[in-house]
């Protein structure tokens, strides 16, 4: 099963952090066009993420 891991982090180096993660995927970074809408609902946001 195909998992999406996310991090978000402030990087002191993002350069670096991009030569790691090309040399740890095998690949180079891809470009995924997309936008979030947000909507209050009473458990807090509820995200809907369209891609273009």
């Amino acid at each position: 099963m195909v998992k999406n891991i996310e991090i978000k982090a402030a990087l002191r180096n993002p350069e670096e952090a991009h030569k790691v993660a090309k040399e740890l995927s095998g690949n180079d970074a891809q470009v995924i066009p997309q936008k979030d809408i947000f909507y209050k609902s009473p458990q807090g946001r509820l995200k809907l993420r369209c891609y273009e």
